[in-house]
């Protein structure tokens, strides 16, 4: 049973899309990027130490592996 105040049914509303600017640590190439909820691969570029990839929708999470 919920608590008290909060509804038995909870709605997701998706985001996005969403740019992400990761700074990386040295020696980290970068060159790898996988949405382990979406499961998918998505670009990404690296530009001065900094990592840049766009995650198109999050409805409820996502996990970002950066190789």
């Amino acid at each position: 049973m919920p608590p008290p105040g909060a509804s038995r049914y909870m709605s997701l509303f998706p985001i996005g899309p969403l740019k992400v600017n990761v700074k990386l640590p040295a020696g980290a190439s970068g060159k790898s990027l996988r949405l382990l909820v979406a499961d998918h691969n998505a670009s990404v570029s690296v530009n001065n130490g900094w990592a840049n990839f766009e995650v198109k929708s999050v409805a409820d999470h996502e996990v970002v592996v950066l190789t």
